[in-house]
């Protein structure tokens, strides 16, 4: 199975006044098509602070990162901006739901904004809320959903321009723990489904168990588990 991702000696860091903070080091990572990463650390370890380095949010201090043999790291923000359109799906601990739209139109609106006919954006978008358990949810609005429900659209929703990868940063991480386990469990299903490329980073280990690849990062240090 070919990579999907390939990262060499990635380094990031911040500069505080005169002083040099530094969060990711030397981090050299393959990620191969189709597969799930799990990384953990704990709270401050530079887990999101990678995710935004590879969905080109941040640009790096120095190292490389190629995502289907293009270097994302070097692409203007035109470029970015495709990228993060088409080729990625991000799932975050909050679900950044558009108050004033339904579930469906919160789902379709990026196919929509791409330049895909409103009806058919419209169908893509209730195929998926289905595939979430919510087809009966659709015209609700954040605030009459649960937060398990929240995070179920938000998953849709990084779905729906069909990315090949799909960087999700604790996506259970403010559910309570049947909502956590229901997340998780679609999540991963989904992405099998649907053949992506699933990175996860989270600091609840229970969340590796679904992985093929698990990782640690410490300090700034990525390490096999």
């Amino acid at each position: 199975m070919s990579n999907i991702i390939e990262i060499q000696s990635l380094n990031k860091t911040y500069k505080t006044g005169r002083e040099q903070l530094p969060v990711i080091i030397d981090l050299t990572l393959n990620v191969k098509k189709n597969s799930v990463l799990v990384i953990t650390g704990n709270s401050g370890s530079g887990k999101s602070t990678f995710l935004n380095l590879v969905s080109g949010l941040e640009v790096p201090t120095s190292g490389n990162i190629y995502v289907n043999n293009k270097r994302i790291d070097k692409m203007s923000e035109g470029e970015l901006s495709l990228y993060r359109r088409y080729s990625i799906g991000l799932v975050f601990q909050f679900h950044y739901l558009l108050n004033d739209f339904t579930a469906l139109e919160n789902v379709m609106l990026p196919l929509y904004m791409a330049g895909t006919d409103k009806k058919v954006a419209r169908e893509h978008a209730y195929l998926l809320l289905q595939e979430v358990g919510l087809e009966d949810r659709i015209s609700h609005f954040p605030q009459e959903l649960s937060g398990g429900e929240r995070q179920r659209v938000a998953v849709a929703r990084a779905l729906i321009n069909n990315p090949e990868i799909i960087l999700a940063d604790e996506p259970t991480g403010n559910l309570d723990e049947k909502n956590s386990r229901t997340v998780e469990n679609m999540l991963f299903s989904l992405v099998e489904k649907h053949a992506k490329t699933l990175i996860l980073v989270t600091h609840d280990t229970t969340l590796a168990s679904h992985a093929e690849h698990h990782m640690e990062l410490v300090n700034g240090e990525l390490h096999d588990v």
